[in-house]
């Protein structure tokens, strides 16, 4: 979707969203978490078979702190800050 986004108005990118998270519910209530897990094993072998080094070093660095910034945001939310 990335490269029709600046074709894109926000109205058609929110509806196009809504119909996405309504496939993946519809397949998670068909055929249950091993479900998601199957897909993710798929796509990380795929990434693996272009980018033998993924995630590099530096990458993972970014996940980590973007997993810290996330945590940190839940905690002060649901303190009510």
């Amino acid at each position: 979707m990335d490269s029709l986004e600046p074709i894109l108005s926000e109205a058609t990118r929110r509806e196009l969203e809504a119909l996405e998270a309504e496939h993946w519910r519809r397949r998670k209530i068909e055929f249950g978490v091993w479900e998601g897990l199957r897909i993710a094993a798929e796509l990380r072998a795929q990434i693996l078979s272009v980018r033998p080094d993924w995630p590099r070093p530096e990458e993972r660095a970014e996940d980590l702190a973007q997993h810290v910034r996330v945590g940190s945001e839940l905690r002060r939310v649901s303190r009510g800050e």
